[in-house]
């Protein structure tokens, strides 16, 4: 099912959907706040009433209601207590924080949709595994495994990535006994899954509230708060009119998104019946709340069409409607506006209310709760952590903190919470929690390649990782592919320090394929690749951009030829060596990258007093760097390999040929004892086009390079010159390419899924 599609359905089924017997809901902590109501000056009418503003969900239709607080705030309009659902949770929680609408709007300009509603952590902030995985085209989601059943997460999105969007919307915020202490008196509704019943937030973590007002089940995970599993809002109340009026409120402004009815010919599947249905509960749903607006009442409902809840993309091209569905109501709304001088010093209360509304200051110690922990050691949390138990926090360290424990893969989140003292003091607490269907995982997925020209290779490829096998962090890791390369790679990776940054990991490895063999540019015959090698590595970890590998390895390799004839001999051969490996990996995408770099480094040294049949020595190196031209995305390469001056055997010459490394050629074409390569990438976004695909991309290369000492033809003189062009898709299953390569007058063709 198309992913655009699939969370259009879920969040129109989740977002809005409820019961209708509300009244049987529990208003819970409804009484009115604490905090002194926002009057500002005495109104020409008198004192003023309490205003509550009520935003409903509706998925990426949210979106819109920030048009209207734009014209509330150009009318001059007061808002005492802010209530909201789903998206009119984010987008009421942000203005109760004192964003202002404005802001809001640029701030969701720049905000990457497909990584927060995929939960795509940032690249440069992911562990050095997932990327060796990556590299490996193995990107499948992460499933977990333990006695003997495969395990998923409770959502599809564990809401890390929602969780930093808040952060940058909403900015510090606070930590705090109520949420009566913001500039807005706030609230966000959303839904006990044990019991089915209605949770008011309104005290505590103010981001890990507004995530369970939008956690949509099946998509986002469940949120616990104080003994709570919470899931979206809206399944019991999506436009919360009764809680705003338990507020205190005595006058609303209700903002409805709305939802519309599928046309017959648009029923065409079991999804789209679903969906219909669905979609007419809720409108029982919302006919409820709305039958409690009342005549004193301001309501707005903001007509978005066709709109998807699932188009967050595209959600802040609906501020205009939502600015034209207020200003149509501008009338009913000036009789709540104040006069200038009133809105000044409304304004200068809640800035005051702002700047002292209890976010983190040096007065928070910190407390670090790992007794929920049941695999990972505590001292490997306090390990990663430069704010350490009982000091005073500062906030821009505890980030780097909670992104080194995200790092590690183990948790599915890490709660903070402020506990008050008695004495007045107060104290940070941080706990890390594991993710639940661990701690045991498996990532699947598959890649395919084919010139058209009958060279075509498929591989299912899968990675194990057991993790804390023992207390210092022992895992066992495995990689498994099957196809056109049978591969079976395993190692025990034991860290040595509770950081993880240095471990010892002994390793064997197995690798079978075919590949052809050229000779004058033309296939002869196909030979079976076999190696098979056992070693044992020492490693450091740098951050979560580079891993170094020294270490040994023996073992021995097989090339069998498909045709037996004297030319074509089967070739063995045993080997014993020391190596070297560097990886460092910054790019911001693996595919279709925009900025960052890549360095691969890779010695060798065979030596006869190891079990080889010959010493030499053997360096491969890849440098990448990927940056922005204009609406060009540009990546400059080079790669290369040399012996040194020592004789490599025929298994170890250095490849090239195939897409993007002289593309014009065929793949493996030229074998030789040296090699280099230079190569210009540069592709645009073509835009996003759904459905399948995230962004649609045209580009093409230019290579220069060549072999040296070549065993397969004639030796040429200087470098050979190649280019392609190509269409690639960032789709649901991994990079998608469709090339053509050129070089004088040889052609090729290639498609891809995986990066090649």
């Amino acid at each position: 099912m198309p992913v655009a599609w699939f969370l259009a359905v879920i969040l129109a089924a989740t977002l809005l959907a409820g019961q209708s017997a509300l009244a049987a809901d529990r208003l819970d902590g409804q009484s009115a706040p604490a905090a002194d109501r926002l009057d500002g000056a005495p109104s020409p009418r008198g004192h003023r009433p309490r205003i509550g503003l009520v935003l409903g969900g509706g998925g990426a239709r949210g979106v819109a209601e920030i048009g209207v607080l734009q014209v509330l705030e150009q009318l001059r309009v007061p808002v005492d207590v802010v209530v909201g659902t789903s998206m009119g949770a984010i987008v009421g929680g942000a203005y109760a924080m004192g964003v202002a609408p404005d802001d809001m709007e640029r701030r969701l300009q720049r905000v990457a949709w497909d990584e927060v509603v995929t939960d795509n952590v940032p690249r440069a902030q992911r562990s050095v595994l997932s990327k060796e995985q990556e590299r490996d085209n193995i990107r499948g989601i992460e499933l977990g495994f333990r006695d003997g059943r495969i395990r998923l997460p409770r959502g599809a999105v564990a809401g890390h990535e929602f969780e930093l969007f808040l952060t940058s919307l909403l900015g510090k915020a606070p930590l705090l006994a109520s949420f009566d202490q913001l500039p807005i008196a706030y609230r966000a509704v959303a839904t006990d899954i044990e019991t089915g019943d209605m949770q008011v937030l309104g005290q505590g973590d103010l981001i890990s509230a507004i995530r369970a007002s939008m956690a949509v089940p099946g998509v986002f995970a469940p949120v616990e708060i104080d003994g709570h599993l919470l899931v979206d809002g809206g399944l019991t109340r999506n436009l919360p009119v009764d809680v705003a009026r338990a507020l205190g409120a005595e006058r609303l402004i209700v903002v409805d998104v709305g939802s519309s009815l599928l046309k017959r010919e648009e029923i065409g599947s079991a999804i789209g019946i679903s969906q219909q249905v669905l979609t007419i509960l809720t409108h029982q749903n919302v006919a409820v709340s709305l039958g409690q607006v009342t005549a004193d009442d301001v309501l707005i409902h903001i007509p978005l069409g066709r709109f998807s809840v699932a188009d967050f993309e595209h959600a802040v091209s609906t501020l205009p409607q939502g600015r034209a569905a207020a200003d149509a109501v501008a009338a009913s709304l000036l009789t709540l506006a104040l006069d200038d001088a009133a809105w000044r010093a409304y304004l200068t209360q809640r800035q005051q209310r702002r700047d002292t509304q209890g976010a983190l200051t040096a007065d928070e110690r910190l407390h670090i709760d790992t007794g929920g922990l049941a695999h990972v050691s505590p001292h490997a949390v306090q390990a990663l952590m430069d704010s350490h138990e009982g000091e005073p926090v500062q906030a821009e360290v505890l980030q780097r903190d909670l992104a080194r424990l995200y790092a590690t893969d183990d948790f599915q989140q890490i709660r903070t919470r402020l506990v008050s003292q008695g004495s007045g003091d107060s104290t940070l607490v941080v706990q890390p929690v594991e993710k639940e269907w661990g701690p045991n995982y498996i990532n699947l997925d598959v890649d395919l390649s084919t010139d058209f020209s009958g060279n075509s290779r498929f591989n299912a490829r899968a990675a194990t990782r057991n993790t804390w096998l023992d207390a210092g962090g022992l895992e066992w890791r495995n990689t498994f592919s099957l196809g056109s390369v049978n591969e079976w790679g395993s190692e025990l990776y034991q860290p040595l320090d509770y950081s993880r940054d240095v471990f010892v990991a002994p390793r064997l490895d197995f690798r079978q394929e075919r590949n052809d063999f050229y000779q004058n540019d033309v296939a002869v015959t196909t030979y079976q690749l076999t190696r098979r090698v056992y070693g044992l590595d020492l490693g450091a970890r740098f951050g979560t951009s580079a891993v170094l590998r020294v270490g040994v390895e023996q073992g021995g390799s097989t090339a069998t030829a498909a045709i037996a004839q004297a030319s074509f001999p089967n070739l063995t051969q045993r080997l014993g060596n020391y190596h070297m490996r560097l990886d460092a990996d910054t790019l911001d995408r693996w595919a279709f990258p925009s900025e960052g770099a890549l360095l691969h480094l890779d010695l060798q040294s065979s030596r006869t007093g190891l079990g080889a049949d010959s010493s030499y020595d053997r360096g491969d190196m890849e440098i990448e760097q990927a940056f922005h031209v204009g609406e060009q995305d540009v990546r400059l390469g080079l790669l290369g390999g040399s012996g040194f001056g020592t004789r490599l055997p025929v298994q170890d010459l250095f490849p090239l040929g195939g897409f993007l490394q002289l593309s014009g050629y065929q793949s493996r074409q030229f074998l030789g004892q040296r090699y280099a390569l230079g190569r210009l990438i540069t592709y645009r976004s073509l835009g996003d086009p759904g459905a399948f695909t995230r962004r649609l991309f045209v580009g093409m290369s230019l290579e220069a390079g060549n072999v040296f000492d070549r065993l397969n033809g004639s030796n040429v003189a200087g470098l050979r010159h190649s280019g392609s062009v190509f269409l690639g898709a960032d789709t649901g299953i991994g990079p998608l390419y469709f090339g053509l390569g050129v070089a004088g007058n040889s052609r090729s063709a290639y498609l891809f899924l995986g990066r090649p």
